[in-house]
């Protein structure tokens, strides 16, 4: 039989399991499955989102440098256009503290 359970409840039915808390601490997530405070977890930063399909030209890529506020004041105006029902593949480059 199937049975559905909350949140709050599966957060807790391993609660006595060491290290499964501080596997799920390490995701964010707090006693009884709550999100933990901010600034409580690692700080992970994305730096670069690169996206790739097998539709695009050979050897294109469509690569975002985050860090670039130009290029995100520009992509306000000039969006990207993702086609729905194509695969992509992302890649993202990231620095945590």
């Amino acid at each position: 039989m199937l049975t559905t359970h909350g949140i709050e409840e599966l957060a807790n039915l391993d609660a006595a399991d060491e290290s499964l808390n501080k596997w799920k601490a390490s995701l964010g997530i707090g006693p009884g499955g709550t999100a933990m405070a901010e600034g409580a977890g690692p700080k992970v930063t994305v730096l670069t989102l690169f996206l790739t399909s097998p539709t695009l030209p050979p050897g294109k890529t469509i690569s975002l440098d985050l860090t670039d506020n130009a290029l995100l004041e520009g992509l306000k105006a000039n969006p990207i256009n993702i086609k729905e029902g194509v695969e992509y593949r992302c890649v993202i480059v990231s620095s945590s503290e």
